[in-house]
């Protein structure tokens, strides 16, 4: 790696229409929005590495562990959270990815680990730094990017007379990761951001390119938020 970031950021993105088709073929938007990227990520791959060999990536994805809030007043400041190992399979086509992806995540959202490891990670930050920072960089060398999915505020956010019209972020990448796509819903519009290490990817915006035209396939001219 050299040090040097590169990000693309996606134009509004109409989040209503990505619901639809995700409903429309039994599953959720961010099934929807990673069954996307599993088929940009593949035609990335062959266009820009010429790599017909790789059938998945490894993704870090932060999974909360804090129980759901009983009212909107509820407020916890507790960040109990913990970062599992996704296997991103790649796929050409859609009928194909959104399934077995929606199948994954599934899996990763019920299983026992996610409870086992966060206790685990609690107590190797009690290590001496030097030992936290060999174990972390040793966990970060295997992933390629770390994903993070957000549901924003529903409503725009106001600042006095102003309001927001759409919202982006960036998710937190570490060690030795090369990159981080963040994923963040906010007053009806999706907004996906990819961050990468030049070293790793040199073309970003080419990667956003190409989920735009999934995007295209997939649910049509409509997706571009107005």
């Amino acid at each position: 790696m050299d040090c040097v970031k590169q990000a693309a950021i996606s134009v509004d993105i109409n989040q209503q229409v990505l619901m639809e088709k995700a409903k429309q073929n039994g599953g959720n938007l961010n099934s929807l929005i990673m069954s996307v990227l599993s088929l940009s990520l593949k035609q990335y791959l062959q266009e820009e590495a010429h790599d017909t060999k790789t059938e998945r990536i490894q993704l870090a994805i932060p999974l909360s562990l804090r129980e759901k809030p009983k009212h909107i007043t509820d407020f916890d400041v507790n960040n109990d959270l913990q970062v599992l190992p996704f296997r991103l399979r790649l796929f050409d086509k859609f009928d194909d990815a959104f399934p077995a992806v929606a199948s994954d995540l599934g899996k990763i959202t019920t299983s026992l680990p996610p409870f086992g490891a966060a206790h685990m990670h609690k107590v190797i930050m009690r290590f001496p730094s030097f030992v936290r920072f060999w174990i972390l960089n040793d966990f970060s060398k295997r992933f390629t990017f770390s994903y993070n999915f957000v549901h924003g505020p529903r409503s725009p956010n106001k600042l006095g007379q102003s309001h927001s019209i759409s919202q982006a972020f960036f998710g937190v990448s570490i060690c030795t990761m090369s990159g981080q796509i963040s994923v963040f819903c906010h007053n009806g519009k999706v907004k996906v951001t990819i961050v990468a290490d030049k070293a790793a990817m040199k073309h970003p915006q080419k990667l956003m390119d190409i989920f735009y035209g999934k995007l295209t396939e997939v649910c049509g001219p409509k997706w571009r938020s107005t």
